[in-house]
Order: structure tokens, then sequence, then C-alpha cells
């Protein structure tokens, strides 16, 4: 039987996303397309690809439109791509009021095209943004075939605008699991960084994002100093990331031991995770929060913020605890849980190591393939 036919299009090339990709051409004839090739605040370094992709260029027109939203994409290419699409099946993801998106949904139903959109959570609004999401999204949503949900958590955001498709699959986003599996770190390295940080007499928490507001690293900064006033010793804090609030949040730190580490590749975060103990997401909102499919598959126990949408991967006291920003002492007190019982770290990184085998990017292509077979078989 023949192989059945993909085509994403997406924004652009993420590190992750990589994988994922590679992952697809193993199961589909895949091809991407990528509106361009990298946007103004990614400092990330990709390796070769082995799959099919092409980079389209944007517009100078929308230049200026990409200073207010930076994923905004528009090129005249687009048509053309639309226009000569040889796939099966057509994922689309990124803005969906992007011209990008729009215009290649209707140019490619115009051709009979299996169409559907990968979406993460839509972020809750009221009143007149609710109706102008709406406006947008209805029209849209009746041009799709199918759903591709992040999570459980985007599939109920849709649900809740009284969007609905015929066809959706829960596809989270996902990682190669292996990169952070202890086996394949290099000891030497490993060792290095837990002489240099001192993990083997410290109990490290890490966290890990840009140091923007939304990411909450202050909140992060309230907790080590709540676990400081009671007197819980040997803590560290390890925060991998960069990003305009770096000096002011390293105001905020004071003489706590906390250390701000930069920016790291893809290929050096695993070594960050592998020497902590914890993982700690404080994030104000995330539509996902792909650093929780890196701790889990790390085996670290995961401290998140509810309002994250994959702590839905969190079950309390099973791989980590669910916490709220608004009672920090949810988070201080699991901590400090976590810092007395060793047995339930054990068990948590044997919960978590299970569950990355079922999350890494390798299943999720399989699933996908599955669920096109399935409900598009006869097609």
């Amino acid at each position: 039987m023949s192989k059945l036919s993909l085509s994403f299009y997406t924004n652009i090339p993420t590190p992750n996303q990589d994988d994922f990709f590679e992952e697809l051409s193993q199961v589909f004839i895949f091809n991407a397309i990528f509106y361009e090739k990298t946007e103004s605040d990614r400092l990330w370094q990709l390796s070769d690809k082995t799959y099919k992709h092409v980079y389209l260029k944007d517009s100078k027109l929308i230049k200026w439109v990409q200073y207010f939203y930076k994923d905004f994409h528009f090129s005249w290419n687009i048509i053309k791509y639309s226009l000569n699409e040889r796939s099966q099946f057509i994922i689309l993801s990124g803005n969906y009021f992007a011209l990008n998106t729009i215009i290649a949904a209707l140019i490619l139903k115009a051709r009979g095209k299996k169409v559907g959109f990968f979406s993460e959570k839509i972020k809750e609004a009221y009143g007149f943004k609710r109706f102008v999401k709406r406006v947008i999204l209805v029209p849209f949503v009746k041009l799709l075939d199918f759903m591709i949900f992040v999570g459980v958590c985007s599939k109920q955001s849709y649900s809740s605008l009284g969007l609905n498709v015929k066809h959706h699959v829960i596809i989270p986003y996902n990682i190669n699991n292996a990169s952070f599996k202890a086996s394949n770190l290099n000891e030497d390295r490993l060792k290095q960084l837990k002489d240099i940080y001192n993990t083997n007499t410290h109990f490290t928490l890490l966290t890990s994002g840009a140091l923007i507001e939304r990411k909450g690293i202050d909140f992060t900064i309230k907790i080590m100093e709540l676990l400081t006033k009671e007197h819980i010793n040997n803590i560290q804090l390890l925060v991998l990331g960069d990003g305009p609030l770096k000096y002011s949040l390293q105001e905020l730190v004071k003489e706590l031991p906390i250390y701000f580490l930069g920016f790291k590749q893809k290929d050096e975060i695993p070594y960050y995770f592998g020497i902590a103990d914890v993982f700690l997401f404080c994030s104000r909102y995330d539509g996902w929060g792909l650093v929780i499919n890196e701790a889990i598959s790390a085996g670290l126990p995961c401290l998140v913020n509810k309002d994250v949408g994959s702590s839905e991967l969190i079950e309390n006291y099973v791989n980590g605890f669910i916490c709220d920003n608004q009672n920090l002492l949810s988070y201080v007190n699991a901590i400090k849980l976590l810092c007395k019982d060793k047995t339930l770290i054990e068990s948590i990184r044997t919960n978590n190591l299970q569950l990355s085998e079922q999350m890494c990017s390798a299943s999720m292509a399989t699933k996908l393939y599955q669920f096109f077979n399935e409900k598009f078989k006869s097609n």
C-alpha cells in the first residue's frame, strides 16, 4: 500500500519541530513549506534537514505589520505553491488570521485538498475581543476538513467559542525524547556541569524560558525568597534563557542562590535538565509549554502553573504537581515535599520516562498517520 502524502505549512523551522518533521517524513511522503527562515527574536541554530522543504520569503509590504505581530506572514509565492500542491493532506499552522494561512486554505480547498489546522489553545477573550475572534474563526473553521489540537485544552478553547470540526485528533507538541535520556549524555560533560554548579550538594531547581513578563520568572524568584525564609538550605535555582528582562530580574535576586545561565542551543539543553532535581515552570500563560515535555523526558518532577497548556500532562504526586501562581505556597510546599522524599522523586522519574515514550515525536507521527488512514481512507 502506498504512503499517504502530507504537506505542512508553517511559520519558520524550530528545533523540536524539526524532530517531528523528520519523523513525519518516515511515515508520509512529506513536504514542509516554511514562510520564512527565521523571525527577529529567534536565536537557535538548526541542524541540516533530511526531509523535503522549501522557504518562502515575506513580501516587503508586510514588514511593518510584523513590528506588531512577528509571526504574521505573507508571500506572493504562497499562491504558486498552493496552486501546485500535490499532497493529499495539508496541515496549516501559525496565525489563523495571517494572509498566508487564509490564502492557502482558500486555494487548497478549491482544489479539493483535505485541509486542516494545527492549533494550540486560544487565549480566552471577552466582550468585543471575543466577538472579533469568532468573526475571523467561524468562516475559517468551516473551511477545514479536520483539526489537530495541541492538547485537550486546545480543543476546549475552540468548543468554548462554539467551534467544532467533525474530524479532529490531539497531537501535542513533542520532542525527540532520546536526546534527554541520561544514557545518551556525555558523562564527562555532565560531571563538569555538576561540579560547576555543585549539584551533588545542592537540591537544584531548573526553569527555562524567554526572560519576558509572560514566562513568570519573577514568580520563581519569589518562590526562592519564600524557601529561604523557611530556612530550606542547600537549594538553588538555575535559569535557562535570555530576554529583555534579564537585568531587571537579576536585580531582584539579591543574595538568593539563583543563577542566570543565558540562552542555550538545543544540543546543550539536555545537560542542564540532567543535573537538576526538579523543573519549575511558572509561566503566566502558555498555549502549551514544550519545556514540560523536555522535563518529562529527563525524568524530572514538574511543578507547573495551572494556566499552562501542558499542565494537562501532569498528575499530582504521579509525575509532578499542578500549582497556582496566585498561591506560591503551592510551589513551596511541593518543593519541600520533594526535598525530603527521595522515594517520591524516583517514582516520578520512572513515571515520566514511561510517559515520554508515548509523547515522543515518533509516536505522534504514527498517531497522525493512523488518524488520516482511519478517517479518510475511502478518499
